[in-house]
């Protein structure tokens, strides 16, 4: 039998929620929403739609014909007259938005379409985390909901444990989901559209599976005749765009990130018409073109040189991003490949703006900016002085503090992982108010680690701190006693690597890997596996890099460490004598 399998993962979610769901073909996406909201752990009965921005489609519940969508260009479809069968074929990923109010955004991937799929039902083969409560404001709403009820003195704190301990949300249980999904079974029987609510009432009333559609026979976007990807006709379709063409396929909102980005003023209240045709001319003048690109990678400024305006790219590759985010470059995906397109005006407004020189600025930006991120990255929190200090050792130059905050003022801000307050550098994951402050207690009993060149080099090339050799036989446990790729043991070991660099202690980082590692169940219960699994922890927190130690790892300064343990338990010894009255 034909299916998709799909990932659903909660926008914004960190660490991230989501779920593996195998789905077979033939479904409508009322059928597909009842089976994302039991993958999810989501009770249905909020409103949801489905967005694929590529093609620039929406498809609802129930749609009113005189719904106006015409502003953001967007065409309404019937979620329960629409098969995915449509979509899911040629595209590698959608937006599924559950609850309008509270606003639960999914990125649903298409991994795979499969031809040989056993059963007629969906199965979850793969998730991590709980399933938020309902109700709560959305995810970030959610962070608020579990800081409150991770802190016993907050004021709200008794009113938000009533209310959690009241919800109805379950904790999640993928054996109970799976068995729900597989009463959901597509049968041979068939129907006629229906909607969400009235499969829903079917299911309750009759405990019935999913009967198929009846569609009409010719179906909307699918040519029958037509090849199952024409390249000739893909790459004709991307010449005659233009920049402006290019810029249409972006969301209002996605226009004003880039506009944001770039620091353009004078377009505020501007219709999306109006906006596109100011777009055109701004992002092809000289200033804001050197504004745009000097933070392209190596690789972008090679396809920007070249004549032909078209490159094939892994559709995993992040090398492009900046031209994509910019707004620059568009598209067309071919799974696992992607033919990227950049049109000739934006090519011959590179060679006219950007010479030899500003190439040169460029590289000398892109430079400092990856000290400073780098500088952030390794001690949590500096001084703006000690990230100069280490850029003027390695590459010259004189910058002082105000030329930082002027500099960082004018990059963008997907290009930094830090912000400034108080002349220090700091980690933007850091910035809880808790973390700072204890990070920066930590501090004043260490000196900062000095990282050589090649390491500084190294954790620029990477952007995250590279694995020690413990962190990466952890990752040869996780794969070896666990059912996670390469790709997710690797995520894994960076979950627990900033764990320790905060100084989470085992309890927390056991605690992390029973909700989001696969094998934890199975290696808690061999006592062999569970001491091997403490073993490689340990070693990983007496050799990782903290923020706390300022970039030091515990062993290094286990003596500095030892005294500062052995102080405080004599403070904690001593009884004041008191004072006479």
């Amino acid at each position: 039998m034909k299916a998709y399998q799909l990932k659903i993962q909660i926008q914004d979610s960190h660490p991230p929620i989501w779920r593996r769901l195998i789905v077979p073909a033939g479904l409508s996406f009322s059928q597909l929403s009842i089976l994302l909201n039991e993958a999810m752990g989501w009770c249905g009965y909020h409103l949801s739609s489905f967005e694929f921005f590529h093609q620039k489609i929406r498809i609802e519940e129930e749609v009113d014909e005189f719904d106006d969508w015409s502003w953001d260009e967007y065409e309404l479809l019937e979620a329960g007259e629409t098969l995915i069968d449509e979509f899911l074929n040629d595209e590698k990923w959608f937006t599924y938005t559950y609850d309008f109010g509270d606003d639960w955004r999914h990125r649903v991937t298409i991994e795979k379409v499969l031809t040989d799929y056993k059963y007629n039902y969906a199965q979850i083969i793969k998730y991590k985390g709980d399933t938020p409560y309902e109700d709560c404001g959305g995810i970030y709403g959610y962070y608020e909901l579990l800081e409150i009820l991770d802190d016993q003195k907050h004021p709200e704190y008794e009113q938000m444990k009533e209310w959690t301990e009241n919800h109805f949300t379950e904790k999640f249980d993928v054996e109970r989901v799976n068995g729900r999904l597989k009463q959901l079974y597509l049968s041979d029987k068939v129907s006629d559209p229906m909607t969400q609510n009235e499969i829903y009432e079917e299911i309750m009333r009759k405990s019935c599976p999913f009967k198929r559609i009846r569609v009409e026979e010719e179906l909307p976007f699918i040519d029958e005749k037509a090849p199952y990807w024409d390249e000739t006709k893909v790459y004709e379709d991307m010449k005659k765009m233009t920049l402006r063409d290019i810029l249409k396929e972006y969301s209002k909102n996605e226009l004003v990130e880039i506009i944001k980005n770039l620091h353009l003023s004078g377009y505020s209240n501007l219709r999306k018409e109006k906006l596109l045709d100011r777009m055109c001319v701004d992002l092809l003048d000289r200033d804001v073109m050197r504004k745009a690109f000097r933070f392209l990678s190596e690789a972008e400024l090679k396809f920007l040189e070249q004549e032909d305006e078209f490159l094939e790219i892994n559709a995993l590759s992040m090398e492009y991003d900046t031209l994509f985010d910019m707004g620059y470059a568009y598209c067309e995906s071919n799974w696992p490949m992607e033919i990227m397109y950049v049109p000739k005006e934006v090519k011959a407004a590179f060679r006219a703006n950007c010479d030899e020189e500003w190439k040169k600025g460029a590289l000398r930006d892109k430079e400092f900016l990856m000290y400073l991120n780098c500088t952030a990255e390794l001690y949590g929190i500096c001084p703006i002085h000690k990230a100069l200090e280490l850029y003027q050792r390695d590459c010259g130059g004189v910058v002082n503090e105000f030329g930082v905050i002027g500099f960082c003022e004018t990059v963008p801000e997907n290009k930094k992982i830090f912000v400034i307050q108080e002349g220090k550098l700091i980690l933007r994951m850091l910035t809880q108010e808790n973390l700072v402050r204890d990070i920066s207690a930590m501090h004043k009993n260490f000196d900062y680690y000095e990282p050589t060149t090649e390491e500084m080099q190294l954790l620029g090339k990477k952007g995250y701190l590279p694995f020690s050799r413990e962190l990466n036989d952890l990752k040869k446990f996780f794969r070896k006693y666990g059912e996670e790729t390469e790709e997710d043991a690797e995520d894994l070991c960076k979950r627990v690597q900033f764990l320790v660099r905060i100084g989470e202690q085992i309890d927390g980082i056991m605690e992390m890997l029973d909700e989001c590692y696969l094998g934890f169940g199975d290696v808690v219960q061999n006592k062999r596996r569970l001491d091997e699994l403490m073993k490689k922890l340990f070693l990983v927190i007496q050799t990782t890099r903290t923020f706390l130690l300022r970039g030091h790892s515990p062993q290094e300064v286990m003596p500095e460490i030892t005294k500062i343990v052995q102080k405080k338990e004599q403070q904690e010894k001593v009884i004041p004598f008191p004072k006479k009255k």
